[in-house]
């Protein structure tokens, strides 16, 4: 098992033991944060909202992917990322309308990103301007890359965070 020492270890996680990165059904009902984690091809994911949805094809390692749902409530979103924290240096932004065929509504690059109010997805700011009506949200940026290497290791003792998500070690090759 002999590993490339540029390898940092990867968090991958799980929502009800089904792993992101794998075709999953109900995958629209989900969000979850990909820590060094890259998609070794495009994945087809099928769903029972809008049918089905293909997948970033590559995510960088030095990338976080996270994805947040309508209306979500989590406790895992509540502890790290609180409402009025800002997303700092953003790269990328795609909504996708909560009405439908998973289109892009628009890709937005903006600096700074805030989740006003309990409901994450009731309103987002993005450098002031407030975007709402909103089914998915990705964000892929930098900075956060510390952060949550810091939240994946002060979990991997006991296996599972805070919140109770359980999660597993993954290589970028899968």
């Amino acid at each position: 098992m002999a590993e490339n020492n540029t390898r940092t270890p990867n968090l991958l996680v799980k929502f009800d033991g089904i792993e992101l990165g794998s075709e999953v059904k109900g995958y629209e009902k989900t969000w979850g944060i990909l820590y060094n984690y890259t998609f070794s091809e495009k994945r087809k994911v099928s769903g029972d909202v809008s049918g089905p949805l293909e997948s970033k094809a590559e995510i960088q390692l030095s990338n976080i992917m996270l994805e947040l749902k309508h209306g979500l409530q989590d406790p895992v979103f509540a502890t790290h990322l609180r409402s009025g924290d800002p997303f700092k240096n953003i790269q990328i932004i795609t909504l996708i309308n909560a009405k439908g065929a998973n289109k892009v509504l628009s890709t937005i690059t903006c600096e700074n990103v805030k989740i006003v109010g309990r409901d994450v997805m009731q309103i987002i700011k993005c450098d002031g301007q407030d975007i709402d009506n909103i089914l998915r949200l990705y964000i892929t940026c930098d900075s956060m890359q510390e952060e949550f290497s810091k939240f994946g290791q002060d979990a991997s003792a006991q296996g599972k965070n805070a919140a109770g998500w359980n999660y597993r070690t993954a290589s970028a090759n899968g």
